[in-house]
C-alpha cells in the first residue's frame, strides 16, 4: 500500500481561499500568506483528506482548519533561500519528516506503514544533520546484510514400537485401572460419610446435654441419667432412619459407632460420679 502525502507542511506559507457560500475565516484577514501550524488527516468515503490548522498573518488562529484544495503555496523570501541551502534538499527533508510524522500519529494507518514511516524519519534526520554541518549529498542507506539461512533440524529417528502394547492391551488395562479407582473410591466414600454424619449428630446431642447444669444433674441424677438414655434411645432410632434413607452404601455400625462412644461414653462417666 502506497504512501499518501500531505501536499503541505507545517511551516508552510499558503494563501486561503475563502470564497463560497460558507465561509469558514469570515472575520480573519486573509489577504495576506498565512501559516500552517499542523496537519490532520482523515478518511472519508475510501479516501484520504488533509487538514490545516493555520495563523494569519496578524498572528490569530482561526478555530476551523483549512482543506487542502482551499490552499495556494506562496514563493516567498525563506523559500528562496531554502533552495540555495544544500540545493533545497533541508526543505524538502523537514517537509517530509512532518509528512511522515503526521502518518504515525494517524490511528487508521497500518503498523508496518508506521514501522516504514519511523525508518524513514530516522535516515532523513541524519540526512538533514549532515547538510546543516555543510554537506549536500543524501547518505547512502546502510544496506542491510541478509539474514542467515536457518541449518535444518535433524530428522528424528523413528521409534521401535514393536515391543509397546497393543491398543486392545492398553484399553484392557485402562478398564481394569477405572474399576479399581472406582471400588477404592466407593469404600473411602462410605467410611468417610458415615463417620462424618454419625459424629456430627453425636457432637450436636452432646452439646445440648453438656448444656445441663451439673448441680441439677447432682440433685437428681436419677431422674437425669433416664432422661439422657432416652437422648440416646431416640437418636439411635433416628440414626436408624437415617441408614434406611441413605441405603445400602452406608454401614450402620459406620453410623453408631461415633454416637456411642461420645453419648454412651457421657453416660456412663454420669453415673459412675453421681450413682
Amino acid at each position: 500500500m502506497g504512501l499518501v502525502k500531505s501536499k503541505f507542511s507545517v511551516g508552510d506559507k499558503v494563501m486561503v481561499d475563502d470564497s463560497g457560500y460558507v465561509k469558514s475565516f469570515s472575520g480573519f484577514d486573509i489577504s495576506k500568506p498565512a501559516t500552517i501550524l499542523s496537519v490532520d488527516k482523515q478518511k472519508s468515503n475510501g479516501k484520504i483528506i488533509y487538514f490545516y490548522a493555520i495563523q494569519t498573518a496578524d498572528g490569530k488562529k482561526p478555530f476551523n482548519n483549512a482543506l487542502e484544495t482551499k490552499l495556494k503555496l506562496v514563493e516567498i523570501k525563506e523559500k528562496t533561500m531554502a533552495k540555495n541551502n544544500g540545493g533545497g534538499r533541508i526543505a524538502e527533508i523537514e517537509k517530509e519528516i512532518s509528512e511522515y510524522e503526521v502518518l504515525i500519529a494517524d490511528s487508521s494507518v497500518p503498523q508496518d506503514e508506521k514501522d516504514f514511516a519511523e525508518s524513514e524519519i530516522a535516515d532523513l534526520k541524519m540526512e538533514l544533520s549532515k547538510l546543516s554541518e555543510g554537506g549536500s549529498e543524501k547518505p547512502a542507506k546502510a544496506k542491510k546484510e541478509p539474514k542467515a539461512k536457518k541449518e535444518p533440524k535433524p530428522k528424528k529417528e523413528k521409534r521401535d514400537t514393536s515391543a509397546l502394547p497393543s491398543c486392545e492391551e492398553l484399553a484392557e488395562k485402562w478398564e481394569k485401572r477405572k474399576a479399581a479407582a472406582a471400588k477404592a473410591n466407593k469404600a473411602h466414600k462410605t467410611v468417610s460419610i458415615s463417620e462424618r454424619i454419625g459424629t456430627d449428630i453425636a457432637h450436636a446431642v452432646k452439646k445440648i446435654v453438656d448444656n445441663v447444669p451439673a448441680a441439677d444433674i447432682k440433685a437428681a441424677p436419677t431422674k437425669y441419667i433416664e432422661k439422657f438414655k432416652k437422648v440416646e434411645t431416640t437418636t439411635k432410632e433416628f440414626l436408624d432412619s437415617l441408614k434406611s434413607l441413605l441405603g445400602d452404601d452406608f454401614d450402620r455400625k459406620e453410623l453408631l459407632e461415633p454416637f456411642e462412644q461420645i453419648i454412651g461414653k457421657f453416660i456412663a462417666n454420669v453415673k459412675k460420679k453421681y450413682e
